[in-house]
């Protein structure tokens, strides 16, 4: 067999024609290659010779260096088709340079058998002794230095590294060990003074009996600039994802969540670590958890995602609504999400508002069109009789139902913002304190007690504690005392309003919050109930009779939130 039958049968012209063309040239070949194995295998090699004449002027023989290179093919390629997987390649590389510099010291220390090799290296190629006087360098060094090969040997290593960074490398450039290559990063200074990075890797090697160092080293100015660009890159979406008002997400299609922005602390409750690494399937609502699975299936498939909505269970147990815009990419899902529970309450609020607001519109236009009947009515008996003092009761009636009607429009002039706002955060306290200073409570003395809040509210909460204040002086009959409590209860806030007069009927405890229960224009209570359930804040009496009255409004979860200490 002879070697050209190793040569790939693709690639056994080329070859042919490369040599014979540097032949004829009388140069030095270099050529690239596959080769076949025994068994079957294809290895790509590098082969740089050169013709050896001996007596004549044509060569007789060839003599050269064959060295496989089919991991450089492999990583070359692998660099190009991904470049997620760089961090691995370089690995490689380094791995492939350290293997071609151990091969390069045997070869200067079997007398340098081939130079056009160690001129042929594309990196800068050092040999120095221990000292650090250079004894040696390969034209990439003379070219990227700026020095002429006469100028470099006889420099020092610490000449042509900068001064910082050698005495951080001294050690390490000038003393190796044969079995322990160092590699390290370093600065070159150009003959112009410009400083190079590179990456240094040197070995303790023999020639003719003396120990010198050889290096190698890499010009990475484009490694170093792509890594500040990265880190620049990350520095940047580190800042996006802190400081961002809205949600962001990265996770994977598992459901793991692998990074957060910021705003899910304040949103949720939890620690971003506490967050990250979990599975938010676990934090879904149980009634939205089908619907988010199909939704992530979804994105798996390429679907993105806009304007989803489901529910996250913050650390306190209240459930958040979220709405979601997400794509995937890989096994990555992204997305950019915000909290709309304060805007789902206020829509809803405001729906509810409208509804009050068309009651009391309608309860307010059916008793003023019965009584404008009755009016017309009376009047028409008056007018009918010539007796007067039967006129005269007539007409007295016809001044009582004017009073009614003329009392039910202030009373409704009250109420006339109804649903006009949407819901607003009221601090409890402040709210009732004005109440209670506007009202006509005639000496009654005024109390507050508990935790400052703030409640989700219609505009009118402020209309509801006087209502409640002016209803206890007007039918309390002896009160001298209102307490305002408020506590935390695990189901919700409950805010208390009681004093110590005499009290509410057992009978009358439900129908006290009927229309036309009561007196004057029998809306109060009504009115104060349909208020406050704009934003589903209960109301009920729930004081003993004979020993005062006590209002309980409950505040459900999600609707007030501590603004501080009581001051």
């Amino acid at each position: 067999m002879t070697y050209n039958d190793l040569i790939h049968p693709d690639d056994r012209e080329q070859v042919w024609t490369e040599i014979q063309d540097a032949l004829g040239l009388g140069q030095p070949f270099r050529v690239e290659y596959r080769i076949r194995t025994a068994e079957g295998a294809e290895r790509w090699v590098w082969e740089q010779g050169r013709g050896v004449p001996i007596g004549g002027l044509q060569p007789d023989f060839l003599e050269g260096v064959v060295i496989d290179v089919t991991d450089r093919r492999q990583a070359e390629d692998h660099l190009r088709c991904a470049n997620d997987n760089l961090a691995a390649a370089e690995e490689e590389l380094r791995q492939q340079l350290l293997d071609l510099e151990a091969g390069q010291a045997r070869l200067i220390e079997s007398e340098m058998r081939s130079r056009s090799l160690f001129d042929g290296i594309g990196d800068m190629v050092f040999i120095h002794d221990l000292d650090g006087t250079i004894v040696d360098a390969n034209p990439a060094a003379c070219e990227r230095l700026g020095y002429s090969r006469e100028e470099l040997l006889g420099l020092s290593a610490a000449e042509i590294d900068s001064a910082d960074e050698f005495v951080h490398c001294n050690d390490r450039a000038l003393h190796p060990r044969a079995d322990d290559p160092a590699i390290f990063e370093s600065m070159y200074r150009t003959r112009d003074g410009l400083s190079i990075p590179v990456e240094v890797s040197t070995r303790l090697i023999e020639i003719k009996g003396a120990s010198m160092v050889i290096s190698t080293s890499r010009d990475i100015s484009a490694r170093r600039e792509a890594e500040e660009a990265r880190a620049a890159s990350a520095a940047e979406l580190d800042r996006f994802f802190r400081h961002s008002i809205d949600l962001f997400c990265i996770a994977d299609t598992d459901g793991h969540l692998l990074r957060l922005s910021t705003e899910w602390e304040r949103t949720l409750g939890y620690r971003l670590e506490d967050l990250e690494g979990r599975v938010f399937f676990e934090l879904v609502h149980p009634d939205d958890l089908v619907a988010t699975r199909e939704a992530v299936g979804g994105l798996t498939r390429g679907e993105p995602l806009v304007n989803f909505v489901n529910r996250y269970r913050r650390a306190d147990g209240e459930y958040r609504s979220i709405e979601w815009r997400s794509f995937s990419h890989g096994d990555r899902l992204y997305a950019a999400a915000r909290d709309i529970t304060d805007r789902r309450r206020t829509e809803q609020a405001l729906r509810q508002a409208n509804e009050q607001l068309n009651l009391l519109s309608s309860i307010t236009r059916h008793d003023l069109q019965n009584r404008l009947a009755v009016l017309a009515g009376y009047l028409h008996l008056a007018q009918a009789t010539d007796d007067v003092v039967v006129q005269a009761e007539y007409l007295d009636r016809v001044r009582q139902h004017l009073q009614v009607m003329e009392a039910q429009l202030r009373f409704t002039k009250h109420y006339q913002d109804l649903g006009i706002k949407a819901p607003t955060w009221q601090e409890v306290q402040t709210v009732f304190l004005a109440a209670a200073s506007k009202a006509e409570l005639r000496g009654v003395a005024v109390e507050l007690a508990g935790a400052r809040v703030e409640v989700l509210a219609d505009a009118l909460l402020g209309q509801v504690f006087a209502n409640l204040l002016e209803n206890a002086v007007r039918h309390g009959e002896r009160v001298t005392r209102i307490l305002c409590t408020i506590e935390g209860r695990l189901d919700g806030l409950l805010v208390s309003i009681e004093d110590d007069g005499v009290g509410v009927p057992a009978d009358e405890k439900e129908r006290i919050f009927e229309r036309g229960i009561g007196h004057g224009t029998g809306l109060g209570l009504f009115l104060t109930r349909e208020i406050l359930a704009i934003t589903r804040i209960g109301i009920k009496e729930t004081g003993l009779p004979g020993a005062g009255a006590r209002f309980e409004l409950t505040v459900p979860r999600g609707a007030f939130r501590p603004v501080g200490p009581a001051g």
